[in-house]
């Protein structure tokens, strides 16, 4: 098995907290917890329409993957925030 919910919000925020200076918080939104797959909700300050809240689909089947997707995924809504 991959990733739990709780160790997916723990990797999330930390990488959030250290790439984005504008975050407000990192919540999990949905996931079954067989799933490979999780929904988190972004909240960013400072973007042309606060709260700018983005939500990500992203794999939980291992740390690295995770970790690289969620890194990906937080410097496309940065761009556009």
């Amino acid at each position: 098995m991959g990733l739990t919910i709780e160790e997916v919000e723990s990797i999330a925020r930390r990488i959030a907290r250290e790439r984005i200076p504008q975050l407000e918080r990192v919540d999990v939104a949905a996931s079954d917890p067989d799933a490979d797959r999780v929904e988190l909700l972004v909240t960013l300050r400072r973007c042309d329409r606060e709260p700018c809240v983005v939500e990500l689909n992203l794999t939980r089947a291992d740390r690295d993957a995770f970790e690289r997707e969620f890194e990906q995924e937080l410097r496309v809504a940065q761009s556009k925030s």
